[in-house]
């Protein structure tokens, strides 16, 4: 382009750097930070025991996927020096128990359970432990597996498990209810 009589004229141009991005994990189930979902009935009225619902998996189902990121690319300045781009983080997915990898970027559950992330590695659980009582904290608890509480299971409390529910202490006016045996301490 003209301008007062002079020309602008491109002599040199750089490349610009594009970094990479990292690789992502997308975890397909709940996690506890953001599975605790009160039920509301018509009224309006909450459901506090309804938090205690264990989100399970079956065996086949994809429990996370591996996103790959995009590979970064150099650049250059206007002389032809090289400009290093900055490589994104590779994720390695690692499987525990209860966990195959069905590809290099996929891990599904080898069994029915609980699944749940621990140190980076997956894993999906055939038994749901309570730690603790069962009681408006925990919610009504729901698991389509094996349920050992180490507690007691309070007054107007409901347990449901798929299989054998083991109580390490005392029931008190509860509803329990089990596919399999079940033992109160």
């Amino acid at each position: 382009s003209v301008k007062n009589g002079g020309m602008k004229l491109l002599i040199a141009k750089g490349q610009q750097v594009v970094n990479g991005t990292n690789d992502n994990i997308e975890l397909k189930f709940q996690t506890n930070s953001n599975s605790e979902k009160l039920k509301e009935d018509e009224g309006g009225n909450i459901d506090f025991k309804s938090i205690g619902s264990v989100e399970a998996v079956h065996k086949g189902d994809v429990i996370a996927v591996k996103h790959q990121g995009e590979e970064g690319q150099d650049g250059c300045d206007i002389t032809g020096r090289v400009k290093k781009h900055k490589a994104g983080k590779k994720v390695k997915l690692k499987v525990g128990e209860g966990c195959i990898l069905t590809d290099e970027n996929t891990i599904a559950a080898a069994v029915d359970g609980k699944p749940c992330i621990k140190s980076n590695a997956f894993y999906v659980y055939q038994i749901h432990e309570v730690r603790s009582d069962v009681d408006l904290k925990t919610g009504n608890i729901k698991f389509i597996g094996d349920i050992v509480v180490y507690g007691s299971v309070k007054e107007g409390m409901e347990i449901e498990c798929g299989n054998y529910l083991d109580i390490e202490k005392d029931v008190e006016r509860a509803k329990i209810k089990a596919a399999g045996n079940i033992n109160i301490k």
